[in-house]
């Protein structure tokens, strides 16, 4: 028997369970001498953690990536990642999924993960399925390594082509760190170990777009099409970059015909969605956002958007609706409480809308479009108000709202041309403090 494959294993100290949990499936073959494991645990007394830890990964075969919410924010997970990733070597790197998080692009391809089926350990029942299929998983990889390693002199060819598969994983989990340069970077690599690598090309077009340099993104998604011309998401992904460059009409041609060769790419439904939104026709953005939802449930976004919609097509209570789906999916996300904000502010309900903005000033401090809509709306509350004669909360109203920022004397003059021309419109007569406010912005 050869020398054992070592496996670096790197995880949030939040995922020690699980940690142990892969740990006892692997057991056997670590017992068999065909594997040897390690982890931040394994480290004797007196030694340098950090050394330990650099040391180890430098000579690891494998490394297996517990990813969950904690482990994609936890530093010393990206710190080790990111030296896998620059190690130039073979190693193999295994991302094994915990739970639902934000770890991959769906615009990507061939991003290999375990367990299978596109489904978390947390979403299998019993969870031991789960792990048995990772388990199985690692064990193909880890044959396979035995195997390559096993010839004396492995075929050039074969050897180009695994170099390739390692520089797309690489390139895979530098967009995962958001690092598109470095994801180019590695991708470009993949395709001098193999010109005609039409997922390269393709992953390496969307590395592109979040660079900004849409054109080289188009000239990439050619390619990959020229290479595999039903490649439905290369379709999908140039549609794309032609959207972010405000060409909506060939993007929508692009998203029709990846949606023909592939009718379950959820993404080519929203953006295709979007792009009509763009174009202002939003009955077919929600009929896509609609077919978007129907194979993805959980897709915050696609709520989100159609909420919009149905607010351009005055159907306030419809776009309720998807933002409170919206925030039950995701509570964090200030975004869909601006959008709820605005759409209480459309319908009067004023003080709901002062709430949503308060809780999305929250989540995001720096969120200017949300203060600005907040004053707004404390500057509608006081106006209304004073069309009812309630001149001391109206008053307190039009005094936060010129604490905010807004122009209250410009914006009455711009809404109902000025002072005189609302009292003689509302039958009301201003006191003197609140006319000598809206007279010169206080």
């Amino acid at each position: 028997m050869g020398e054992s494959l070592k496996i670096f294993t790197t995880y949030a100290h939040s995922d020690t369970a699980a940690k142990e949990a892969l740990k006892a499936r692997l057991a056997a073959t670590a017992r068999q001498g065909e594997i040897a494991i390690w982890h931040d645990n394994e480290m004797l007394p007196g030694d340098r953690w950090r050394e330990a830890i650099s040391n180890n990964l430098a000579e690891a075969d494998i490394l297996l990536y517990l990813v969950s919410a904690d482990s994609l924010a936890a530093e010393n997970c990206n710190r080790e990642l990111t030296e896998a990733l620059n190690a130039d070597s073979d190693m193999s790197i295994i991302p094994i999924i915990l739970e639902a998080c934000d770890w991959q692009r769906p615009q990507l391809s061939r991003v290999e993960a375990l367990p299978n089926r596109d489904k978390p350990i947390d979403k299998w029942h019993p969870e031991s399925k789960g792990w048995q299929n990772v388990e199985t998983g690692i064990r193909k990889v880890v044959d396979k390594i035995v195997a390559y390693r096993a010839k004396s002199a492995p075929d050039q060819r074969v050897r180009k082509e695994q170099l390739a598969s390692l520089r797309l994983q690489t390139g895979n989990f530098f967009i995962m760190l958001i690092r598109a340069e470095a994801a180019e970077e590695a991708y470009s690599h993949a395709i001098a170990h193999k010109p005609n690598f039409a997922d390269a090309y393709n992953n390496r077009g969307n590395a592109y777009n979040d660079i900004g340099d849409f054109d080289r993104a188009i000239r990439d998604f050619n390619k990959a099409i020229a290479l595999k011309p039903k490649f439905a998401l290369a379709y999908s992904n140039r549609g794309n970059a032609y959207g972010f460059k405000n060409d909506h009409s060939r993007a929508i041609r692009d998203y029709n015909k990846a949606i023909k060769l592939n009718p379950n790419i959820v993404e080519a439904h929203y953006n295709r969605g979007v792009a009509y939104a763009f174009k202002g026709d939003f009955n077919r953005a929600v009929q896509n956002y609609n077919k978007a939802i129907a194979l993805k449930p959980d897709f915050v976004v696609a709520y989100t958007n159609r909420g919009v919609a149905y607010s351009f097509k005055q159907k306030r209570d419809r776009a309720i609706q998807d933002f409170n789906k919206a925030i039950a999916l995701n509570p964090r996300d200030a975004n869909v409480y601006v959008n709820r904000g605005s759409t209480y502010y459309e319908k009067g309900e004023f003080d709901r809308a002062i709430r949503d903005f308060d809780v999305a000033i929250a989540l995001n401090p720096n969120d200017a479009e949300a203060h600005y809509n907040r004053g707004v709306v404390y500057y509608s509350r006081g106006v209304t108000r004073l069309q009812r004669g309630s001149w001391k909360k109206a008053k307190a109203d039009l005094v936060v709202a010129k604490n905010m920022g807004i122009d209250i004397a410009a914006m009455l003059h711009r809404q109902h041309g000025g002072i005189a021309a609302f009292e003689r419109k509302h039958d009301v007569v201003l006191p003197n403090d609140i006319a000598t406010m809206l007279w010169c912005g206080f």
